[in-house]
């Protein structure tokens, strides 16, 4: 069975694939540059294989060569993959426990989420120990429009970033109350940078809401987001103010973790830059 499987996962290899992380792994074990005669005997891959290689390699930034020595060493992209890696894992170890208190103060479900390109995804969770309560998955994807984490991600883009999103992702209907028009968007997407937090009303799934808040770094960048996921039964007119003032809570403690000043969890990211602008 166990080599039925072997089989198996070979036959779906794709020889190149596996021949180039070869060569990364070699460059990582190295520490430093090798030449392509090295890369050939770290390898046991012929020289023309590991020249046609390098040259991919190269021009997908995942390799560079010192023009000096002629040898290679690994990319900035590399570097960029690793670091986003350990920032997510770190991220994610930093707001555990503030999510935790978050969802034993309103025993509700707590997302912490971040963007992955042009979707957000659910890094970490604590459920509800309510058994009616919302279902979640971490690592599942979600669109930026209509769920209340991904406003929140989709309002701190720059304005060409938002454009360039808004060109590449046609606003699909989920619900009744989903936003499908651009102008209504952007409207939706100020009052969130004025307000420091963002509602999904039923917009992406029939009676679920959500308060969805972002957590800043110490570069004033918006990383994540902190949410509260509820059935709509359960959200009352007086209820949500208080859900409101517990996920901004939340998302500023975990911002003033990660370095940014202790006034992100008190004002909106907009009013923070205004009050800096005021002072200038």
């Amino acid at each position: 069975m166990a080599t039925r499987q072997a089989t198996a996962r070979r036959s779906y290899s794709v020889q190149s694939l596996v021949r180039a992380i070869g060569i990364l792994d070699a460059l990582a074990h190295a520490g430093g540059e090798l030449g392509m005669q090295e890369i050939s005997r770290e390898t046991g891959l012929h020289i023309s294989t590991v020249f046609r290689l390098m040259e991919t390699l190269d021009s997908c930034k995942l390799v560079e060569r010192n023009r000096e020595t002629g040898k290679y060493r690994l990319g900035l992209k590399v570097l960029a993959w690793g670091t986003q890696v350990m920032q997510a894992t770190d991220l994610r170890r930093q707001a555990a426990p503030f999510l935790r208190e978050l969802n034993e103060k309103t025993r509700e479900t707590v997302h912490l989420t971040v963007r992955d390109g042009d979707a957000a995804v659910y890094l970490h969770k604590f459920d509800s120990p309510i058994p009616l309560r919302i279902y979640s998955e971490i690592g599942k994807r979600a669109p930026l429009y209509c769920t209340g984490v991904g406003k929140v991600l989709l309002s701190a883009m720059s304005q060409q970033e938002k454009e360039d999103w808004l060109k590449r992702n046609p606003l699909r209907r989920f619900t009744p109350t989903t936003i499908t028009d651009r102008g209504r968007l952007e409207l939706e997407l100020k009052r969130i940078n004025e307000l420091g937090y963002a509602l999904d009303n039923e917009e992406h799934e029939p009676h679920v809401r959500c308060v969805a808040a972002p957590v800043t770094d110490y570069t004033g960048q918006v990383v994540a987001a902190v949410s509260v996921t509820i059935p709509s039964v359960r959200i009352t007119p007086q209820r949500l103010p208080e859900l409101v003032q517990r996920v901004k809570e939340t998302a500023g403690k975990i911002s003033t973790q990660l370095g940014y000043g202790v006034q992100a969890h008190i004002e909106s990211p907009a009013a923070a830059r205004k009050q800096r602008k005021g002072a200038r």
